[in-house]
């Protein structure tokens, strides 16, 4: 989640907070001229790096991106979202037979709606996303998240790469296959969705990649 801020804003902030202590320090304690003179800022620097491991790899975390300043520029998206994946795969199988006779038009078939349930867990350095089916046939893993913020728009965007488990694939199907999604934050809604599109090399071989949409609602 640091890439919201940018490794500049991270690293001054940082700085802002070593620099503080070590006022602190020299108030309460102040070190006589010599080799002790740098120490309170070595202490500081290790308070600081502890500080920011604990507001910012632990729980405390989506808790400190809810207060009002800082979720303007970090939002939470930690916890459990719950919602549907809208695939194309009825299309791909009528896509097979769309030269016999009578076939109907592949734009006239309707998707297939899956419901699903994600976990994303959002950390200062660290964002992972898991999602399972409703028939808990299928589940998913993040393998790179990464969440920005589009500078012309101000919009906010999750990409994902992720690998996909069938615990019980058809004849012709893989047992597991790789993706990618693209999902926007929409923030104002009540409660926040996460909405875009996703795409697989799931049978790509035999030209029969699956894709579709993704929305999820924050529980």
């Amino acid at each position: 989640m640091y890439q919201m801020l940018g490794l500049q804003r991270l690293l001054w902030a940082y700085a802002v907070v070593v620099a503080a202590i070590a006022v602190a320090i020299y108030t309460l304690r102040p070190p006589a001229f010599g080799p002790e003179l740098g120490a309170p800022i070595g202490y500081a620097g290790t308070i600081a790096g502890f500080l920011f491991w604990l507001l910012g790899q632990t729980r405390a975390f989506p808790v400190i991106c809810r207060l009002p300043i800082i979720k303007l520029y970090i939002p939470d998206i930690d916890g459990e979202w719950k919602g549907f994946v809208r695939s194309n795969w009825p299309r791909v199988q009528s896509h097979q037979r769309a030269s016999e006779p009578g076939a109907p038009s592949v734009d006239t078939i309707p998707l297939l709606d899956v419901a699903v349930t994600a976990r994303i867990t959002a950390r200062l350095f660290r964002v992972g996303m898991s999602l399972v089916s409703g028939n808990q046939h299928s589940e998913s893993h993040s393998l790179a998240v990464r969440v920005r913020r589009v500078s012309d728009s101000g919009r906010v965007e999750l990409i994902q790469v992720y690998e996909n488990t069938n615990k019980n694939p058809s004849s012709d199907d893989q047992q597991s296959h790789f993706g990618a999604s693209l999902l926007e934050l929409k923030p104002d809604s009540t409660p926040p969705k996460l909405t875009g599109f996703y795409w697989t090399n799931r049978n790509w071989a035999s030209a029969t990649n699956t894709a579709g949409m993704l929305e999820l609602t924050r529980q």
